[in-house]
């Protein structure tokens, strides 16, 4: 289940007052390929960029170096001055306080912030998750409906399919 839009990074100026600065228009006054040139600009102007693989933070200026520091809470790197300095920036802190939208509310997140590929995964999976954690669905895994072949064969083949899709 996604519990987090995929967003690559941050820090930047908002589309608003980009497109303002550089078109004298508001974002949604702008054409097709207007709006991707203030696209482009906010994107270069990250000040950080999330790696998703590692759940890490980095700089945008990140000095690319880290230095081993054995610290008593097992920690053995150290991040560059660069990348802890991340820590500081208030748009950052700002932004990693929002809490996470409830499942329901992913329905309305922009479509900027998740790639079409995991927009259309999660199109597919959207409310599965409280059907498997359903007492109902707990049974079925357990054994207590074998007397349901046909329902329970039919659930089978869906899960199925979705592990295949994704």
């Amino acid at each position: 289940m996604l519990r987090s839009p995929k967003i690559s990074g941050g820090g930047s100026r908002s589309v608003v007052e980009i497109s303002k600065e550089q078109f004298k228009k508001t974002f949604g006054e702008l054409s097709k390929r207007q709006k991707q040139i203030v696209l482009d600009k906010q994107t270069h102007e990250r000040t950080w960029s999330n790696d998703h693989q590692t759940l890490r933070v980095f700089s945008t200026r990140c000095e690319k170096s880290v230095a081993p520091n054995f610290l008593p809470n097992g920690h053995s790197i150290r991040p560059c001055s660069e990348c802890i300095a991340i820590l500081s920036l208030k748009n950052f802190r700002t932004a990693i306080k929002k809490p996470v939208p409830t499942d329901k509310n992913y329905v309305h997140m922009n479509y900027r912030y998740h790639p079409e590929v995991l927009e259309r995964l999660f199109a597919l999976n959207i409310g599965i998750r409280e059907i498997f954690e359903s007492a109902f669905t707990t049974g079925i895994l357990q054994g207590k409906y074998k007397d349901l072949k046909v329902f329970t064969g039919l659930v089978e083949a869906m899960v199925s399919k979705l592990d295949r899709e994704t």
